[in-house]
């Protein structure tokens, strides 16, 4: 397999990752203006710490592909190429939502807060079925959320299996 066809199939399968994160279905749940607030609070920290996690883990596989001093690449077997090539689109599409969703955070507070200070359970303040910004109606939370999710595991699986083609390539990896 060339090196585009390699990165048409991880690219594909990137694609197959978000249409299965679309058949999210929708489960609203009451909760109130605070309970909101305390889900936008750990969806920020988890985002942040995720995108701490797949920046380290694209920077490992860097220096794990590279030659020192040079900008080629080790000699590798195709299987070891292909996951890699897999792990850099998972990880970097996931990258790619970690963004969104921080970017997204403001914006659902805003809306969080529009009404004033009360006590009331409501769906309409739970985040993961709330637009993602308010010109973007159609989009949830909850599809960003659950396509990052996936996406870092299929970049988790794709970097367990590069290891895996690097631990059986023998005198080609040399």
């Amino acid at each position: 397999m060339s090196i585009l066809q390699m990165i048409a199939a991880a690219f594909a399968l990137v694609i197959v990752v978000l249409i299965v994160a679309a058949w999210r279905k929708p489960n609203p749940i009451e909760t109130t203006q605070k309970g909101a607030d305390e889900a936008l609070k750990h969806v920020g920290e988890w985002s942040r710490w995720m995108s701490g996690i797949q920046t380290a883990t694209i920077a490992g596989l860097v220096i794990l592909l590279m030659k020192e001093d040079t900008a080629r690449m080790h000699q590798l077997p195709a299987e070891a190429l292909f996951f890699a090539l897999a792990a850099f689109g998972f990880l970097g599409a996931a990258l790619f939502f970690n963004a969104w969703v921080i970017s997204s955070l403001p914006s659902l507070a805003i809306r969080i807060h529009a009404d004033p200070p009360s006590d009331r359970k409501s769906v309409d303040y739970d985040i993961y079925e709330q637009p993602v910004y308010a010109w973007l109606k159609s989009v949830r939370l909850g599809y960003f959320l659950a396509a990052k999710h996936w996406l870092w595991a299929g970049g988790l699986l794709a970097v367990a299996l590069f290891f895996i083609a690097l631990m059986y390539c023998g005198a080609e990896c040399n």
